[in-house]
């Protein structure tokens, strides 16, 4: 039988990196967000709401509360509306936000 990988102790350092997570205010996508930012990487993370955004912030920063604040970039983002994430790709572009 193959190795098995855990990403926990198989992620590389982060650092410098840049994810865009959405979904990130439960499940997966909330664990996705905590996991890369605990490697370091600065993650721009989606919800539809702030107060969605702002209760998976919360949740992420108990669960993991050694991640720096400005790891944590929230991002207003509904992938069923084609007018938000036009807005939210011209704010990353203007921000110059890169991977």
């Amino acid at each position: 039988m193959g190795q098995s990988w855990n990403p926990r102790d198989g992620t590389p350092n982060l650092s410098g990196k840049v994810a865009l997570v959405t979904g990130a205010n439960s499940g997966i996508g909330l664990h996705t967000v905590k996991h890369l930012a605990s490697k370091g990487a600065k993650v721009y993370y989606t919800a539809r709401s702030e107060a969605k955004a702002k209760a998976a912030r919360e949740e992420i920063r108990s669960l993991a509360p050694e991640i720096p604040e400005e790891l944590l970039v929230w991002l207003q983002l509904d992938l069923g509306d084609i007018g938000s994430v036009l807005k939210a790709t011209t704010w990353m572009r203007e921000k110059r936000v890169q991977a």
